[in-house]
């Protein structure tokens, strides 16, 4: 009698398959929304806001004197010691370290 309840044990696995898509979107999505940043950010500053700039390319140029190889404080991670104060660069489109801008962004706001 239960059986008629249950889906057939091929379906079972398509509905599995369905539901890890789904979160893993909705994960996705959340990070493309900055949902994770903003969570960590409320968590580490008790709620005071810090907010995050962010600059054109004109701005960029400018500050870096476009890029000049002086200025660069950690190549590895595009630090430059800029016109107004020392910056970093973060280049968008790049997801493979998400996680690791998250945290790098909260330790350099404190």
């Amino acid at each position: 009698m239960w059986s008629c309840f249950r889906l057939p044990k091929d379906r079972e696995k398509e509905e599995e398959e369905f539901r890890f898509f789904r979160r893993k979107a909705k994960e996705k999505h959340f990070l493309e929304n900055g949902g994770l940043l903003l969570e960590e950010m409320i968590k580490s500053f008790d709620g005071r806001p810090n907010p995050i700039r962010s600059f054109s390319q004109k701005e960029l140029q400018r500050a870096t004197n476009n890029y000049h190889q002086d200025g660069v404080l950690h190549q590895q991670h595009w630090s430059y010691n800029c016109t107004r104060e020392p910056m970093k660069i973060v280049p968008f489109g790049s997801r493979s370290f998400q996680q690791m801008l998250l945290g790098d962004i909260l330790w350099n706001s404190t």
